[in-house]
């Protein structure tokens, strides 16, 4: 309960505000709790905090307070006001912050004064100190739950007062906590005794939180995804496709996604996009790769290998910031060639909106077919183009027993955040 205003109140965790699956579900949930959406309870208020900015920071700061311990400008970090797209900027020493104007327009409150002013010295402890200081300060206000939005946010319970419930909750397909290589030992240890409760994604996600060895009481409810309520008009997106970029509006079209990194492996995309242009009977499909906050410089390196590949007019490429693009909805397949599930697109998010999802398998997972879902070996990029056209020959769709309807309705937030509404309301210390 917030003490300014008598109403309820909820704090998010997060280690950053880049786009994951652990920060959807919260995203989804911040968004539902502030009064957005069907079936959404009287306005909770919320307050998100991060260790670290992010693309994500105004779409938190249009439902939330945000403030960023490590570069918010200002106490809470723009808030509600209507920050700025988010992108890096740098001064002449090298280090990257927020951009927005300078360094003294951006030093509003005390909480970005004092520390920055004390890392301006080279006083990095000192500074160090003083943000820990206002972020305890910040967190002792009220006594509403927490909410962690993920494992790596565990470095922020230091800071969390004992009285505050603390409900951790850890992705279906979320890394185990101890396989996370930004948490020391001192961070396992806080994050295995002090949540009050866990969330769990799924089956996958409760085994690896009992035997990693979480001590709060451990409850599945799936994982809340950022879905529109509402199907595209996939006539329409094909339309518009057509018109910008040149795509058949009647071909097989082949959808991915993802920054321009190792983790998403785009040179795959293209090597498979290749294979099945090869094959015979199959010249007309059509690939796009929607690139996940990513500028015109930073595809212009797929760009030119699709030229030398003589793939221009069959491998289209697009900037786009929304990993839940209506284009995704629509595409006869979904390719993606990432080597994990963490970022910056929800694994689950992909399978809740894609007719038919072809991917690597995660660590551990076993290739093979599961409903809507192929799952071919690592890095054969052969069987991923087999497993395309396999796919494009079938009926839209066909094959899934579940269906991107059934696994929508499971994740949205119309019947999961009741739920998580009720175990936050719900939380005690030693419950």
């Amino acid at each position: 309960m917030s003490r300014a205003t008598g109403r309820e109140r909820l704090t998010i965790l997060c280690w950053d505000l880049w786009p994951s699956g652990p920060l959807a579900s919260a995203l989804a949930l911040a968004r539902w709790v502030s009064g957005h959406g069907p079936g959404a309870p009287a306005a909770v208020e919320v307050e998100v905090v991060s260790l670290w900015d992010g693309p994500w920071r105004a779409a938190f700061g249009a439902v939330a307070d945000v403030h960023v311990v490590n570069g918010g400008d200002g106490e809470d970090g723009g808030g509600r006001d209507g920050d700025p797209p988010w992108q890096e900027s740098f001064d002449l020493d090298g280090v990257a912050r927020p951009s927005g104007g300078s360094r003294r327009s951006r030093r509003g409150s005390p909480s970005a004064v004092v520390p920055d002013g004390l890392r301006d010295l080279g006083l990095r402890r000192a500074a160090d100190g003083v943000r820990g200081t206002l972020l305890r300060r910040r967190l002792a206000r009220d006594v509403s739950p927490v909410w962690l939005a993920g494992a790596p946010g565990a470095r922020l319970l230091h800071y969390v007062p004992e009285r505050r419930p603390v409900v951790a909750h850890h992705g279906e397909h979320a890394d185990r906590p101890d396989r996370l290589p930004d948490l020391s030992a001192e961070d396992l240890a806080l994050l295995a005794e002090r949540p009050d409760r866990w969330i769990a994604g799924g089956e996958r996600a409760e085994a690896d939180l009992r035997s990693w060895g979480a001590r709060a009481p451990v409850t599945v409810v799936p994982d809340l995804l950022l879905l529109d309520e509402t199907q595209p008009d996939c006539a329409e997106v094909r339309t518009r496709l057509a018109a910008e970029h040149g795509i058949d509006p009647g071909a097989p079209l082949v959808v991915s996604t993802g920054a321009i990194d190792w983790w998403d492996t785009p040179d795959a995309f293209l090597q498979v996009a290749w294979e099945v242009h090869r094959r015979p009977g199959h010249d007309d499909v059509r690939f796009l790769w929607l690139g996940e906050h990513s500028d015109h410089r930073m595809l212009w390196p797929l760009r030119h290998d699709i030229a030398h590949a003589g793939l221009s007019d069959v491998v289209h490429v697009v900037c786009t910031g929304t990993p839940t693009s209506p284009v995704l909805t629509c595409a006869d397949v979904v390719l993606l060639s990432r080597r994990g599930a963490w970022a910056p697109t929800d694994l689950r998010g992909l399978e809740a909106i894609a007719a038919s999802l072809v991917r690597w398998p995660l660590h551990g997972e076993a290739p093979g077919r599961r409903g809507a879902t192929t799952v071919v070996p690592a890095l054969d990029d052969r069987a991923m183009a087999d497993a395309v056209i396999g796919r494009l020959h079938e009926e839209r769709g066909a094959g899934s027993e579940e269906g991107t309807i059934g696994v929508r309705n499971r994740h949205t937030a119309r019947r999961v955040g009741p739920v998580l509404l009720d175990i936050l309301r719900s939380a005690r210390r030693g419950a």
